[in-house]
């Protein structure tokens, strides 16, 4: 009877197991893959912990996690900017956002960060840059913090009339601040029609 309640009991135990490794932790614990298929994903961490964005839970508004647009339009200097957030279970970043200067011209290749701050947002910097809103690793308060020349760069690797995918990283300094944080692993694969 012993022998009959054990392994019932270890049957139990590993189906349990198997649910728990097949429940996604991509939107807390890991990032999403590198890809190129349209994927809608996007991933990169800060001091070691992963950010991926998620849609607000109990807002009026829905919030969409990823935004892409553009600026600039029809004409050379055409650029677009993506901005990504995490509306629950924060960690260490709320935002991130990255512009991309004249990316319908350059399309796929490499983009250096510069300055992130002498512009707001009805007046685009003619440079891309990344930027963010983390937790600052000193304080544990929430500061915006942006990059600086040749800080970081952004590598476009699928650039088509469907949509985009790249890689990413950086060095960012807070704004009216000198405290710095580094942004690695950055990833992202969209698809423009179901975004």
């Amino acid at each position: 009877m012993k022998t009959i309640i054990y392994t019932a009991l270890l049957g139990i135990l590993s189906l349990g197991c198997d649910r728990a490794t097949n429940v996604d932790v991509t939107s807390d614990n890991t990032l999403p893959p590198i890809t190129q298929s349209g994927a809608n994903t996007f991933g990169c961490k800060l001091n070691g912990v992963v950010f991926v964005p998620n849609k607000a839970i109990g807002s009026t508004v829905v919030e969409k996690p990823i935004i892409f647009y553009g600026y600039y339009i029809d004409i050379p200097n055409q650029s677009s900017r993506m901005s990504v957030m995490r509306q629950t279970n924060l960690k260490n970043l709320l935002t991130v956002e990255i512009y991309m200067y004249r990316f319908s011209a350059v399309g796929v290749g490499d983009y250096i960060f510069d300055n992130a701050y002498y512009f707001n947002d009805n007046n685009q910097p003619f440079n891309s840059y990344l930027r963010c809103i983390a937790k600052s690793p000193a304080t544990a308060e929430w500061k915006t913090y942006g990059s600086y020349n040749n800080s970081g760069k952004l590598t476009i690797s699928r650039f088509d009339i469907n949509g985009c995918s790249g890689t990413f990283y950086g060095k960012l300094k807070e704004q009216n601040g000198n405290e710095e944080i580094e942004i690695t692993d950055g990833r992202f694969d969209f698809n423009y029609k179901t975004l």
